[in-house]
């Protein structure tokens, strides 16, 4: 968009000289800006802007400024992400529960060039506060190429929405993604140790409820968490104990048999022993005793 205004700036600077009244006309522009779009920095360049290039005093900047005045607006003309009337009307009925009527709206919303971000955050919530997973995740999906602001929560709430339905290995995938996006992101934790729960990874889950309390020390969670944590310590500490107990027992266990095994052994040996060998009187040796006699 700037390279385009760059391109149409000689055509500006005559529009300059002859069309005096419509520089002007942008002092209303700001005005209405201030007051509809409550974009008080957009409105207050437009302002500065017109106050630059009509002051007489700063005639010496005016082709500069105006230059850059024009750029600046053909750009926010085109891809203005300030707040439409559609999208006030959609923000309202979300703030005051109207979970479906803010919804049909925020669909609308969306769809308007230079849409919010947060807009896909709140048609996602509209969406889960009617128990609809599928397209709350849908709706956070979409905000996600387009996300800065509100990543994360955009990720964390595409969990939320696959452990609500119990897909808790898709809700994992997507916490920990929330957590890359921000590691500081105390809630992602704390859901994301609840989800290690239900696969059965208490280590796991002990390590994320202490992050997260570390993170959110005001928690109001967290007396049950540290009680839950001392469970978890105490369960996992006789969980090792009698893991210790049952590899000595089935030790115990391999050496009496191999104890055993060596004790039959050594008594087959001797038997096989005493079956091939001789031993006085217990066999008779036949031997020819007749004498020789020499033929005369």
């Amino acid at each position: 968009m700037i390279i385009l205004a760059l391109n149409n700036y000689s055509g500006i600077a005559g529009f300059y000289q002859y069309n005096v009244f419509y520089l002007e006309a942008m002092l209303h522009i700001g005005k209405r800006m201030a007051l509809t779009s409550k974009d008080h920095i957009k409105a207050g360049m437009v302002l500065t802007e017109y106050k630059l290039l009509f002051e007489p005093k700063n005639r010496f900047i005016q082709k500069k400024h105006l230059f850059l005045f024009f750029c600046f607006f053909y750009v926010f003309q085109h891809e203005s992400p300030y707040a439409s009337e559609l999208s006030e009307r959609a923000v309202k009925l979300f703030m005051e529960n109207k979970a479906p009527e803010a919804a049909a709206v925020l669909e609308l919303a969306i769809k308007e060039p230079g849409s919010d971000e947060k807009l896909y955050l709140y048609l996602g919530i509209a969406y889960q506060q009617q128990g609809k997973w599928d397209e709350a995740i849908n709706a956070f999906r979409k905000g996600l190429p387009m996300a800065v602001l509100y990543k994360h929560q955009l990720l964390f709430n595409i969990a939320n929405s696959f452990y609500a339905q119990g897909r808790n290995s898709f809700a994992l995938d997507y916490y920990d993604q929330a957590i890359n996006a921000e590691p500081n992101y105390p809630n992602a934790y704390l859901n994301r140790a609840n989800t290690k729960m239900r696969l059965g990874d208490q280590n796991g889950a002990l390590t994320d409820y202490a992050v997260y309390l570390s993170l959110d020390q005001d928690s109001k969670q967290q007396a049950e968490i540290r009680r839950l944590i001392e469970l978890l310590g105490f369960k996992a500490a006789e969980a090792d104990k009698k893991k210790a107990e049952e590899e000595a027992r089935k030790l115990a266990e391999e050496k009496a048999r191999q104890t055993m095994r060596e004790e039959v052994a050594r008594t087959l040996l001797e038997a096989a022993e005493s079956t091939t060998s001789l031993s006085a009187g217990s066999a008779e040796v036949q031997s020819y005793e007749s004498e020789l006699s020499l033929d005369d």
